[in-house]
């Protein structure tokens, strides 16, 4: 296959170590012969028929599909990484081996996709996986910093110290939304830590960040709770859960608080949108299960 296809300059990848292994499943075809040259375009329908043709747990294909997430074409390791995610298993240790060694790539977009897979891959507290995750979180790239933190959400078992550390100590302000959404996850009811943290985001600028705090607060605080600044924004409920008081909410997201002199007001467009993610918040705190909503 791989022959009959053109070889533009610029457009073409190869296949790292391909070897001439047999890919069982893909009509005795080898991997060489699929993969020896592609244009970039390609690559994706490609992956696709590979994955649909393929037996399943195959672990040679697996092994094609996390060799090519370093590829330095975005198109190439982005097919690569949708085509893993739909044939890989979730805790398959040589699927979590391969795709480990790629979060140390000097390319932020490899990491990102690892960080990613890894998500789907490694089991609910995979210890390896957690701590190399937790590391990513202080990523200097935004993006792979953002997407590990996410990704520690799918496998951090609750309470996991080893993630709670590193979210707690994240003063990444880009990505502090999601750091608040990952202690809501993982952290454990009267966590002094955690609290103390969320406390400080609700003082950030922005005002998702706070809102995503304050969110965060009423699934981590504890029934117990004395913290005079987290009672001015919650009250109780039934089955001592915790529930926002609206009006000061709606002053914490920066509507109906005085404006400054030389603060301009919010637009109507603006203030619907706050509005409207605070209601949403209401309704999920009214309407929510024993455990925490993704």
């Amino acid at each position: 296959m791989g022959s009959g296809l053109p070889r533009q300059r610029g457009s073409v990848v190869r296949l790292p170590s391909a070897n001439g292994c047999s890919i069982p499943g893909v009509g005795g075809c080898t991997a060489r012969d699929i993969f020896a040259y592609l244009p970039v375009h390609a690559w994706p329908a490609i992956l696709d028929a590979l994955v649909d043709r393929a037996v399943a747990k195959d672990e040679e294909v697996v092994r094609v599909l996390a060799g090519l997430l370093p590829s330095v074409d975005w198109q190439v390791r982005t097919a690569a990484k949708q085509a893993l995610l739909r044939y890989a298993w979730r805790g398959h240790e040589a699927t979590l081996q391969q795709t480990s060694v790629h979060l140390s790539h000097p390319l932020p977009g490899v990491r990102q996709l690892a960080a990613e897979v890894l998500a789907v891959v490694a089991p609910r507290g995979h210890a390896a996986t957690v701590q190399a995750l937790a590391a990513l979180v202080h990523d200097h790239d935004i993006e792979v910093a953002r997407v590990s933190t996410r990704s520690l959400i799918a496998v951090a078992q609750p309470g996991d110290d080893t993630a709670l550390d590193s979210l707690v100590s994240s003063n990444k302000k880009d990505i502090l939304a999601e750091v608040a959404g990952a202690l809501a996850h993982i952290s454990g009811r009267g966590d002094a830590r955690v609290v103390a943290r969320l406390l400080e985001i609700l003082d950030e600028a922005r005002w998702w960040v706070r809102l995503a705090a304050l969110r965060a607060l009423a699934f981590v605080a504890s029934p117990e709770e004395k913290n005079q600044r987290v009672l001015h924004f919650l009250e109780r409920g039934e089955e001592a859960r915790w529930y926002v008081r609206q009006e000061e909410a709606l002053q914490l997201i920066g509507v109906g608080a005085p404006v400054a002199a030389d603060d301009e007001p919010l637009d109507p467009e603006d203030i619907c949108m706050r509005a409207a993610a605070l209601q949403a918040l209401c309704e999920e705190l009214a309407s929510r299960d024993k455990e925490i909503k993704p």
